[in-house]
């Protein structure tokens, strides 16, 4: 669970980082896709369906798109270079980031249709909701029949992606964000591991499951 934590904050913090954001979200959506057909065709035991690749996607689609209408609707401030501008909007980024993580715990359970914290439970959810076939299955409300051995619904990890998204964008306001110095002794390997992560991430499954065949 800290590895799955770990990997969708840090998505949501590196959201901000590239260009062409709603592009990167189709091609990460489409992965999500590609494995979902791989493993239904030819390993129907251990299907993916709805699983991390495609919980990243679209949470970056969705981002990216309130993004755009948020740029078309707000004008940028008179007194943007102003200092208590900057506070107000970093105080305003570290509150979303806040709700953005509560509202993550409070969603944590429900797959299990009920709302809470921990092992309170607050509210539960109408049975109904989980009668929604694959639209339910995307959004968190999981049908008793649905089976995937890597499942990621929007809720409760988009609100994890958001928290993500939100610490990137107070440390930003706060100019913590500096460039990190390039070492030479990185730069050879290192960086092209960072462009082609994506690729990287899609093939090591394939090869592991290869070579431990060969062995087999």
């Amino acid at each position: 669970q800290s590895i799955c934590f770990t990997f969708i904050l840090l998505s949501g913090f590196c959201f901000s980082l590239g260009k062409r954001k709603f592009r990167r979200g189709l091609v990460v959506f489409g992965a999500g896709i590609l494995i979902s057909l791989v493993t239904e065709l030819f390993m129907p035991q251990n299907r993916i369906r709805f699983g991390v690749l495609t919980l990243l996607g679209s949470c970056m689609l969705i981002v990216a798109m309130v993004e755009k209408i948020v740029c078309a609707l707000c004008k940028p401030s008179e007194n943007d270079d102003n200092h208590d501008d900057y506070a107000h909007r970093a105080n305003a980024m570290i509150w979303r980031m806040v709700v953005s993580l509560l509202l993550f715990i409070f969603t944590r359970r429900v797959n299990y249709g009920v709302l809470g914290f921990a092992d309170v439970t607050v509210a539960r959810f109408p049975r109904s909701l989980y009668n929604l076939g694959d639209v339910g299955n995307f959004l968190g409300f999981t049908e008793q029949t649905f089976f995937s051995t890597d499942y990621f619904s929007l809720i409760p990890w988009i609100f994890l992606f958001l928290t993500g998204y939100y610490l990137y964008k107070w440390m930003k306001e706060k100019q913590w964000l500096t460039e990190l110095p390039k070492a030479p002794s990185l730069g050879a390997w290192w960086r092209p591991i960072g462009r082609y992560s994506l690729i990287i991430y899609l093939l090591h499954q394939p090869v592991v499951y290869g070579l431990l065949y060969l062995l087999a």
